[in-house]
């Protein structure tokens, strides 16, 4: 910088000459502008949706109803459920009630009928003899149709112990007792058959006896020995179920024969119902074709139930 009196140089920042000492004033400096900053352009952000997570809904299975099942194990179960349906409890509900209206009827029916004899032939001490029965009658029927009784009671027995679903077992005490009852039949049958035999040949020793005689005979001790092979067949039929039950294994053995029988005779009774209709013959006829069913039935699971337990074993 010049001293602008004297001229002398002197340094740029320098206040004061140093040859006259004026005041030195130092340039002015070009003021420098603050840059302009130019805006950056900047994108607005883009704002990204929230990401909400959808509520989680709490599954709540819907379980079906199940069956309990009547035993653990498939066959026993498969037996305990046949013996507890519907068309079996409504063969023995049927069974019961003839059982208990011939009961009821049977001893009237008797009364009535030495009332007839003494009204219409007048034996000679009918009389008392119809005062002797009007007092034990009733006791009489009982004891005849005590085996059908007992019958009745192992058939409750059975489907008692069916409809059990808390025990993984069934009794079979009842269709023992059914059996133990057509046994004591089958004996008492086979000593009619003999007596009559007996009878017959003494007969024939003693008298000359028409042949119609012994075509009646015949015919008798031939229906005698059928009834002798139908209760065997029964006796079969129940042996298969309750071998069944205790080894519970399905077998074989429910009797043919024994459900034709029971169509036969449940049927010939429907047929006679229009000539003599009582309420006893209807319910037995019913029962008695219900049990036809049953034994068909059976047959069907019992095929059902071997095919299932040979395929399991393979």
């Amino acid at each position: 910088m010049f001293c602008p009196k004297c001229g002398k140089q002197n340094q740029d920042t320098s206040a004061f000459c140093v040859a006259c000492g004026q005041k030195l004033i130092a340039p002015e400096q070009p003021v420098q502008q603050p840059p302009v900053q130019q805006p950056v352009y900047q994108q607005p952000p883009v704002q990204q949706p929230a990401y909400q997570q959808p509520p989680v809904q709490q599954f709540q299975p819907q379980y079906a109803p199940v069956e309990r099942p009547f035993s653990s194990n498939p066959v026993l179960n498969g037996l305990k459920k046949f013996a507890a349906s519907p068309l079996v409890l409504v063969a023995v509900i049927l069974f019961t009630l003839s059982t208990v209206i011939t009961l009821a009827t049977t001893s009237d029916t008797v009364m009535e009928l030495f009332y007839l004899l003494d009204e219409e032939i007048g034996i000679p001490g009918l009389d008392d003899v119809v005062d002797i029965l009007e007092d034990s009658i009733t006791f009489m029927t009982f004891i005849i149709m005590l085996p059908t009784i007992a019958i009745g009671i192992g058939l409750w027995i059975t489907v008692g112990t069916a409809l059990n679903k808390n025990s993984d077992t069934m009794v079979t005490g009842g269709l023992t007792t059914i059996k133990v009852v057509n046994i004591i039949s089958i004996v008492f049958t086979s000593i009619s058959i003999a007596v009559l035999v007996f009878w017959t040949m003494g007969l024939s020793s003693d008298y000359q006896l028409p042949i119609t005689f012994y075509v009646i005979m015949f015919t008798i001790i031939a229906a005698l020995g059928f009834r002798i092979y139908y209760y065997k067949k029964i006796n079969d039929t129940l042996h298969c179920f309750i071998y069944s039950v205790q080894s519970m294994y399905p077998s074989y053995g429910a009797s043919l024969f024994v459900a034709v029988m029971c169509f036969i005779t449940g049927g010939a009774s429907v047929i006679t119902l229009p000539f003599n209709f009582t309420l006893a013959t209807l319910c037995s006829a019913a029962a008695t074709i219900c049990f036809g069913i049953i034994i068909i039935q059976y047959r069907s699971l019992i095929y059902r139930l071997r095919c299932e337990y040979e395929a399991s074993r393979k």
